[in-house]
């Protein structure tokens, strides 16, 4: 019998009730580290003295003292190691079988960890992931897919392929007959979602063989509509440029570079890596490495993809960012392990991703150009006025005071002040239309009766029409409900609207203004039997700084688009008819002052 317990691979001690050693085999002399010769007879905690106190010592004796076999795992307090034990009590002591399993639980214990690793990826991935069979089966799907698709997990494997892939698509079958052939597959094809719609998704699909040796199919799937989404979900330009990096790194790149074109110069906009000590030390590496810089020119000026050549450190693929024909930047995927590189599918989904990105960031820029010339035009626009306004008010005053001591200049000093006045009406124009295009016209607004906001225009423009032989009327048939307006923005509206119309209509000509209701609106109307406008000028007319064939240069063109713009800031909104040879109405459509109460 101790020739046999020699030959295993566990070690066998004996014990006996005072703890002596009573059999030592010989896997056991090695587990120990001491002979036989000198372990026969010796007392365990004497011999091992730091096993005092210890789980081990603990364990040994619960066994010792059970009538039933026991089994458990404890690290040994000496050599660190794990160790499996069966023990069983005997009449003259305890027999011990130990075998060292610290191999297996550190492979078990790495197992557990790439799983959770794995499961974590596979649950906190922005891309869609899918483990389905080569029948079309689908047995699990992560959160980034039920997103895509609509569907739940449970609709998603009730569904199959036939229900989440459009089976229209043409490039689904040669997809599915290479991963049949070689194993794997990447390309572009229609997905389908809960609702029926469809999107363009770029999928990467292998075979693999299960524990139970079964073919199984994984599946990657990046919504492209997604990513144009989130590139022009912002037209600030840095926040496109963190869009654009948070959609390559670190799902599709360690790295993620943006070079674009500032007339011949080349600038890096953008680089952004993994957040580790050591991809910040690949990343200088990178940039530093010898060709980079140059490659970077060479993909905007040929305008054609390029890899990193054969034997580099890392891969990396710089695809041109273009907006129509023009290359206006380069866009750089890099990864640092070189044996993970880019094949054509990759480089397909950059250039649609550089081609997205592209327009959104010239979109932002353009953007930007546009705020700014604004914001400039607006200072400018505040300071000559108030620099104008100054010599115009000393030039009124003068004038004036000519005027008093002159009686025979005074049709002269009429015509300053007329245009005196043209010139304070276009500042004021350009002052308006400033704060309009900010949003910042400021409503004082009040309940008004419609019959005293025409007697007010009627009474401001009676003399303009009575010097033109244009005769002004109001013509406010039956009851119209109060309207909920700042009275002065309203009258200026309409000022501008019979001014238009007594300047275009001839004299002995008229111009009526009128007003009518329905439940909850009430329109405004300045009609005249002037000249008209044509029918292809009807669809500028309130374009502002525009001026049909009929107008006269008198004016900045801004009259029509204040009306406009100031009907709008009440919630309503301004329409127009004519007739050429039979004259115009322009309607001004407002809330009724209890539709305005009442609305939330």
């Amino acid at each position: 019998m101790n020739w046999v317990l020699d030959r295993i691979h566990d070690a066998v001690i004996a014990y006996d009730r005072e703890w002596r050693f009573v059999y030592v085999n010989r896997t056991a002399e090695a587990h120990l580290g001491r002979p036989r010769e000198a372990l026969l007879g010796a007392v365990l905690w004497e011999t091992f003295p730091a096993l005092h106190g210890t789980e081990l010592a603990r364990r040994l004796r619960d066994a010792a003292r059970s009538d039933a076999p026991s089994e458990f795992e404890v690290r040994g307090p000496m050599q660190g190691r794990i160790v499996a034990i069966r023990a069983h009590a005997w009449e003259g002591g305890l027999v011990c079988c130990y075998r060292d399993v610290t191999a297996q639980r550190e492979a078990e214990a790495a197992l557990r960890a790439s799983e959770e690793k794995y499961r974590s990826v596979f649950e906190n991935s922005f891309d869609g992931f899918l483990l389905t069979r080569t029948t079309g089966e689908i047995l699990t799907a992560n959160p980034a897919a039920c997103r895509m698709l609509g569907r739940t997990e449970a609709e998603i494997r009730d569904a199959g392929r036939a229900g989440v892939v459009d089976l229209t698509d043409p490039r689904l079958g040669p997809l599915l007959a290479e991963r049949a052939r070689i194993g794997r597959a990447r390309g572009e094809v229609r997905m389908r979602r809960k609702d029926g719609t469809t999107f363009a998704a770029a999928l990467s699909s292998s075979v693999f063989t299960a524990s139970d040796g079964s073919s199984l199919t994984s599946l990657s799937m990046v919504d492209l509509t997604e990513s144009s989404a989130a590139l022009n979900a912002s037209l600030d330009y840095e926040s496109t440029l963190q869009a654009l990096t948070r959609l390559v790194v670190p799902a599709r790149a360690d790295l993620c570079a943006v070079d674009l074109a500032e007339g011949d110069a080349v600038r890096r906009v953008a680089m952004v890596h993994r957040p580790l000590e050591l991809d910040a030390l690949r990343a200088r590496q990178w940039c530093a490495a010898s060709g980079t810089a140059e490659r970077v020119q060479r993909v905007l000026r040929a305008g054609a993809p390029e890899s990193a050549p054969a034997g580099a450190a890392h891969a990396d693929v710089m695809v041109p960012m273009r907006v129509g024909e023009r290359c206006v930047g380069v866009l750089s995927l890099v990864r640092f392990d070189a044996a993970t590189g880019y094949d054509a599918a990759d480089v397909s989904l950059a250039l649609r991703l550089a081609a997205q990105a592209a327009l959104a960031l010239e979109n932002a820029r353009n953007y930007g150009a546009a705020v700014e010339a604004k914001r400039l035009r607006d200072e400018m626009l505040s300071i000559v006025s108030h620099d104008l306004r100054s010599p115009l008010n000393t030039i009124s005053l003068n004038a004036s005071l000519i005027g008093r001591r002159c009686e025979g200049e005074r049709p002269a000093i009429e015509r300053i002040t007329r245009a005196l006045q043209q010139a304070d009406r276009l500042i004021e124009d350009l002052l308006v239309i400033a704060r309009l295009d900010a949003g910042e016209l400021s409503l004082q607004r009040a309940r008004e009766r419609v019959a005293s906001l025409l007697e007010e225009v009627l009474c401001l423009h009676a003399t303009q029409a009575e010097a033109k032989g244009v005769s002004l009327a109001i013509d406010a048939a039956g009851a119209v409900p109060d309207v909920y307006v700042d009275r002065h923005r309203i009258v200026r509206a309409l000022g501008n609207l019979v001014t238009n119309a007594v300047k275009f209509t001839d004299a002995g000509g008229a111009v009526s203004l009128a007003a009518r209701a329905d439940a909850a609106r009430v329109t405004l109307s300045v009609s005249d039997t002037g000249c008209g406008v044509a029918a292809d000028e009807l669809p500028r007319l309130f374009d502002r700084f525009w001026q049909g064939t009929q107008a006269r240069r008198a004016d900045a063109g801004l009259g029509l688009a204040i009306v406009k713009g100031i009907a709008e800031a009440h919630g309503g909104s301004v329409s127009v008819r004519s007739e050429v040879g039979r004259g115009t109405t322009f309607e001004v459509t407002l809330p009724a002052h209890e539709a305005f109460a009442q609305a939330p």
